[in-house]
């Protein structure tokens, strides 16, 4: 892994990002994008569906026009795989990863600052948490879309950062997928990595300092 002089005491706060991370809805995502696409005639494969994760505005868009063309309606796309997305998982129910309740418990106890960094509208974060009852273990939601340029650029990061009054390099960024551990990275975060859709890449584990099939290890990371 990563050698950044990662030092668990200069650690002030705690980032999670939200789909595959803390709720298992990345999944659902993956099977629901390919079918989204095909309601508008095009051909998206489980790789591209899979590439797709925690990327966000502009790059989204840059990505599909790259695949099918100046055309596509990706507004109307993703519009579509959301209703679907929401059909299934208010069907199946929305679950928490593993270690997850463990993990925000021990840091309620703490004096760490908590917040969710997601490529989700803050609305729909908001409802997941509420209804898992996890709210109240976040001092903030911050969604990619107040920031011109999503995951993986490195603003949403520093975005949360500034909110919480905090630098970068004090915060702990929990990551599932390559577009959102490029992006706390870049913005200077020390990044875990929990492993949902796909395991840690050669260039992820040159960015992270660690990678944990539980979430829960974390808290030995921190004591």
């Amino acid at each position: 892994m990563a050698n950044n002089n990662f030092s668990k005491n200069n650690i002030k706060a705690v980032l999670f990002d939200l789909d595959g991370t803390i709720v298992d809805t990345e999944r659902v995502y993956r099977s629901c994008w390919p079918i989204a696409f095909k309601q508008f005639g095009y051909d998206l494969t489980d790789e591209q569906a899979l590439y797709k994760r925690s990327l966000s505005q502009p790059y989204v868009y840059d990505y599909f026009k790259g695949l099918f063309g100046d055309q596509i309606d990706y507004d109307a796309i993703k519009n579509y795989c959301v209703t679907l997305v929401e059909d299934r998982l208010k069907a199946e129910g929305i679950k928490l990863k593993k270690g997850v309740k463990e993990t925000l418990e021990y840091l309620k106890n703490t004096n760490l600052k908590t917040a969710i960094v997601t490529a989700s509208d803050v609305n729909r974060a908001k409802k997941y948490i509420s209804d898992l009852n996890i709210l109240g273990y976040f001092d903030n939601i911050i969604s990619t879309k107040l920031v011109k340029n999503g995951k993986p650029a490195k603003d949403v990061y520093i975005y949360a950062c500034n909110e919480l009054n905090v630098e970068p390099c004090e915060c702990l960024a929990i990551e599932d997928s390559p577009h959102g551990i490029t992006s706390a990275y870049n913005a200077g975060c020390n990044v875990i990595m929990i492993p949902d859709q796909s395991l840690p890449t050669d260039d992820d584990k040159n960015k992270i300092v660690d990678c944990f099939d539980d979430m829960s290890k974390i808290i030995d990371l921190l004591k």
